[in-house]
């Protein structure tokens, strides 16, 4: 009797809560839905966008770590942001101001072989260094000034970290020194002693070292002039030293003994 009692109790129990749960779905099902989709979608969303930003953020290091010349830093520098793009263009004027101011590299050297005499081969054949024309660059000027741009965009960029605009700040002033602009050069230093003040000291002495220096700079160095060539000293013999004598031949004429006349000699 009291198993069926209790049966009939759990029976009514649910029937009650399937009743119950009727009539709230009727009354809050569709917003409650409307919830579950928003909260799936938006979780989705979220996921899509970190998954697509931490690829972008790896292409972009890689290109990064890809670019070998001022072109290619360029260009990365323009299709990203932030430390990426402050970094390609710090390296890529790097480049340009280094192209700029040293003397060109002794690597336009190439060996090429000799023709191969008649019965040798190739490889028999030497080698021979010959020197040919280095690989035609942009104006030393032109290049200094694309470096400008390039150190100038990262000082102003006040969206990426300190160390990169103070170094920003010492590749413009590196940039004045070598175009002769003196004002910037000064101007350029003392913005990044500011910037690195006491957090950045090592930053801090080097802009000041290089900036003491800018007076130094100012006066050309002048070099002395080379001696001149001592004129050839000419050895004239002495008066009383002996000549030797000298032997005047004429081929022209038999040789005559002496004690032998022609007589003699047909006998």
């Amino acid at each position: 009797m009291d198993s069926k009692h209790r049966h009939e109790l759990e029976q009514n129990d649910l029937v009650v809560f399937l009743t119950g749960f009727n009539e709230w779905w009727n009354k809050y099902g569709q917003v409650t839905l409307i919830l579950v989709v928003i909260v799936l979608g938006s979780f989705t969303a979220v996921r899509f966008y970190n998954h697509n930003k931490q690829q972008a953020h790896e292409s972009a290091w890689g290109a990064l770590a890809q670019s070998t010349s001022p072109e290619s830093y360029s260009a990365t520098a323009s299709e990203n942001a932030g430390a990426v793009k402050a970094l390609a263009y710090l390296r890529g004027a790097d480049l340009l101001l280094e192209e700029a101011t040293l003397p060109a590299k002794p690597e336009d050297q190439e060996v090429t072989p000799t023709p191969a005499a008649e019965g040798e081969t190739a490889e028999d054949a030497p080698k021979t260094q010959v020197q040919v024309a280095a690989p035609q660059k942009q104006d030393p000027a032109q290049m200094l000034e694309d470096a400008l741009t390039m150190y100038q965009a990262v000082a102003k960029d006040k969206k990426v970290h300190a160390v990169l605009r103070i170094n920003g700040l010492l590749g413009v002033a590196c940039v004045a020194e070598a175009q002769g602009k003196w004002d910037l050069a000064a101007e350029s230093y003392d913005q990044a002693i500011v910037l690195a003040g006491t957090k950045y000291d090592v930053l801090a002495q080097q802009a000041t070292g290089r900036k003491a220096k800018l007076e130094d700079l100012k006066t050309p160095v002048k070099f002395a002039k080379a001696a001149p060539a001592p004129a050839p000293v000419m050895v004239q013999p002495k008066a009383d030293e002996p000549k030797a004598p000298t032997l005047d031949l004429d081929l022209s004429k038999p040789p005559v003994l002496p004690g032998v006349t022609d007589e003699s000699a047909d006998q």
